[in-house]
């Protein structure tokens, strides 16, 4: 259980300092962050150890038991091992949800800006050391005090956020592990069938804990549907009743004086060494948020990619939970591209891989980290979405979570924020609606986003989404109610009839490009950039008619900060390729002439004032 427990801190701060992924995992290769021949080699040394170890360091049988298996050994009733078997399944349910990564229990409480509790650097850190006082604790097994523990624990965690939450989340990290050896140890006493029958329960958990989201997808979903307390309820519940147990049958297991010397040595020894890894580690892993924090504050400080410009750019890409299509890890991939595509303000949909069917990843940390953005993660895993994040490289002044109607499928998440751009108040909303299977749930989502934007009317704004609609479909059709001279959202490109999923719209700002980028195989959804340049101060955007809203100009017509990368032009590069691209002509240049003399604005007004006349056709891929 030592070499156990140990195993779990390393691979707590393995993932800390590898941006939340495991670097021996098969999910990693060399491209995208893996260690694989170095952990092939650690594996290979490892069973060369253990194969070449002399047998005076194998631990020896307890006397009295070197005839007959310990399991024969130990009497037990039937409801003593039905309680190990419900609860050794819980146990290891909670180690998968809770311990494997040091950023879920954060993310589970996150409630947006400005920050109002833990942040992933330092306080990381710090579940790593609640992680490692539980390796040095052991709790009394016979005080009900000690069973009742985990309960408002979990209480906060589930229904408070920040850092109410957080201290939940601390103490209910510290008290699983605190109680993984007892329940093991008393688990390894009888049969084997008692693991495979706890398996069986961890495996029903492991399902019941996906159907809290997955409820469009799967029969009977409504049953567990944004249950989470349920499911909290009935991991715990076991827990008292398997230490119970445990405390019953510790009389009946081997102590030390049924151990032959050598074990009694070997135990000394383990327990020494284990209580030095185990500070070790958890200042390894302090010494890593300090280092994360310092260089994220100072070194990688978001920087937008034209600051010298009033333009920006805005992108929406649903990256399915960040795995390519090959299996591979795709964090770095999409950081390669939207790096390459400029995009300043990305919003990211199904995103939420704090879970153990995605090995409790966090997919913005290589992003943000490596690129500079700051980031909202949206809804948290204990609020049944599938995710979406907002990446930015303006500072986010203000976000608000909303879970978006959804009476018949699974819940929608959507983010609202305000950023400062250049000096200006801009708000971006981030959303992932419904399914076509759903089309109340699409009407009534959409709904709601188009209330957020009729209270912020007078606010340039731009959203980034996730709508399963067609293009010009009058309403319910969600096209319809978001796109319209109510919110005053306008379509960035009507004459790109071939979306279907992703859309992306503006209002009060001057739209200058737009671009759809093939995904390749990197996920299966493609990637959407459009740029805009923000009206002077004290100004509003006013479009003489409708018809100049989509004039178009030619690429080599405008200047350089207004273009889209050429990399992607024809062929594109590792499978990215424009499928359309375009540019716009409008009446902002009117406006921008005297006040903007040194931008490049003028360069239109001035050396190309033909194009404010003349509309240029769609360059389609």
């Amino acid at each position: 259980m030592a070499v156990f427990l140990v195993g779990l801190l390393i691979c707590l701060v393995c993932k800390y300092s590898a941006y939340s992924n495991n670097p021996f995992w098969p999910i990693l290769d060399e491209a995208s962050g893996g260690w694989n021949k170095t952990g092939l080699f650690i594996s290979a040394l490892a069973i060369a150890e253990q194969y070449y170890r002399p047998n005076n360091l194998f631990a020896s049988p307890p006397t009295g038991f070197k005839d007959k298996p310990l399991a024969n050994a130990v009497v037990t009733t039937r409801f003593q091992r039905v309680s190990i078997i419900f609860g050794l399944g819980s146990l290891v349910h909670l180690l998968q949800t809770f311990l494997s990564d040091s950023g879920t229990v954060i993310a589970w409480t996150w409630t947006g800006f400005p920050i109002t509790g833990p942040t992933l650097h330092p306080w990381a850190a710090v579940m790593i050391c609640a992680a490692a006082l539980g390796v040095l604790t052991r709790l009394p097994l016979r005080n009900p005090l000690t069973w009742a523990i985990p309960f408002p624990a979990a209480a906060l965690l589930v229904w408070t956020q920040d850092w109410l939450g957080f201290i939940g989340g601390l103490v209910l990290t510290w008290y699983i592990v605190a109680i993984t050896p007892t329940i093991f140890r008393a688990a390894s006493a009888l049969s084997p069938d008692v693991w495979g029958h706890a398996m069986w329960w961890n495996n029903f958990l492991d399902v019941a804990s996906v159907f809290t989201v997955a409820y469009a997808f799967v029969p009977f979903g409504w049953i567990l549907r944004e249950r989470t307390d349920f499911i909290m309820l009935i991991l715990l519940l076991p827990i008292p009743f398997a230490l119970s147990a445990a405390a019953q049958l510790e009389p009946e297991l081997p102590g030390k004086a049924q151990l032959q010397p050598r074990s009694v040595s070997r135990i000394r020894l383990v327990k020494k060494w284990t209580g030095i890894a185990t500070v070790a580690l958890a200042l390894s892993g302090i010494a890593i948020g300090i280092e994360r924090k310092s260089v994220t504050a100072e070194v990688r400080k978001p920087v937008p990619y034209h600051p010298e410009y009033r333009i920006f750019s805005g992108g929406i890409f649903t990256v399915h939970f960040g795995i390519d299509e090959p299996g591979r890890c795709s964090q770095r991939r999409i950081a390669r591209l939207i790096k390459e595509m400029e995009v300043d303000v990305l919003g990211m949909l199904e995103t939420d891989l704090h879970r153990f069917v995605y090995g409790n990843r966090d997919l913005t940390r290589y992003i943000a980290e490596e690129l500079g953005y700051y980031v909202d993660l949206g809804p948290g895993p204990s609020q049944h979405t599938w995710g979406a994040v907002l990446l930015s490289k303006f500072p986010i002044l203000n976000s608000t979570h909303h879970l978006l109607p959804s009476p018949a499928g699974e819940l929608a998440p959507a983010i609202h924020a305000t950023l400062d751009i250049h000096g200006q108040h801009v708000n971006v909303i981030v959303s992932h609606n419904g399914q076509e299977e759903d089309p109340l749930d699409r009407e009534l989502q959409t709904k709601e986003l188009a209330r957020l934007l009729i209270e912020t009317r007078d606010t340039p704004s731009f959203f980034l989404g996730y709508l399963v609609t067609h293009q010009g479909d009058p309403p319910p059709s969600p096209y319809g109610i978001l796109f319209n001279d109510e919110t005053g959202l306008i379509d960035i490109e009507p004459l790109d009839k071939w979306r279907w999923c992703e859309y992306l719209g503006f209002r009060g700002l001057w739209r200058i490009g737009y671009a759809r980028i093939e995904h390749s195989d990197v996920t299966d959804t493609e990637l959407q950039v459009s740029k805009f340049i923000l009206p002077i101060e004290g100004t509003k955007v006013t479009y003489n008619s409708h018809d100049e809203l989509y004039w178009h100009v030619g690429e080599t017509d405008i200047p350089s900060p207004w273009r889209m990368p050429s990399m992607f032009r024809e062929k594109g590069v590792r499978g990215h390729s424009y499928r359309i691209v375009s540019f716009f002509s409008f009446s902002l240049l009117h406006h921008y002439c005297s006040p903007l003399a040194s931008t490049a604005a003028d360069f239109l007004l001035v050396e190309r004032p033909s194009l404010l006349q003349s509309p240029i056709p769609l360059w389609r891929a």
